[in-house]
């Protein structure tokens, strides 16, 4: 018999994410995934097989709740982090990280629990909703936007999610 929450726990200390900082952060653990729950935080279903979900909540700089990102457990098919429906798939953006001087230096790192342990360990660091969370294709390239150059911001205004276009304004 598998104890409560095995896949959520697991899944982070795995990434040497300790009892400590999911308290500080606010993630939940849920293994009923109730239907209308689900619903409300997600605007949709999650696929079947999951057995567990990680929620992750996304605050704002004045640490009020934007939107919850579900991490599945287990990995079904190619879904690992799912956003609400209709979000913008804004990053995960740790607390510490919204008051962080002006040239400090902040990792970009593919998902928020990748982001969690930078802060765990002491590093400024933001989390992408996946390796897709900051880019926009042409034809057979991916554009990486990394900073706020006046070329990638033209780019980003005119192909990337509407949370870059946001930043990305002169």
């Amino acid at each position: 018999m598998m104890r409560e929450h095995e896949l959520c726990k697991e899944y982070l200390s795995e990434r040497g994410i300790t009892d400590e900082t999911v308290k500080k952060y606010g993630l939940e653990f849920d293994n009923r995934l109730d239907a209308k729950f689900v619903k409300e935080r997600l605007g949709r279903k999650i696929p079947k097989g999951v057995i567990e979900v990680i929620w992750i909540p996304v605050y704002d700089a004045l640490r009020n709740i934007k939107i919850r990102i579900a991490r599945i457990l287990p990995n079904v098919g190619k879904e690992r982090f799912i956003c609400p429906w209709g979000s913008d798939g804004c990053p995960y953006v740790p607390a510490g990280v919204y008051g962080l001087a002006h040239g400090k230096p902040v990792i970009v790192t593919e998902a928020p629990i990748k982001a969690l342990a930078c802060s765990q360990a002491g590093v400024a660091a933001i989390g992408l909703n996946g390796v897709y969370g900051a880019s926009a294709k042409r034809s057979d390239e991916l554009y990486i936007y990394p900073r706020r150059s006046t070329a990638g911001a033209r780019l980003a205004r005119s192909r990337s999610s509407p949370w870059l276009r946001r930043r990305c304004r002169h």
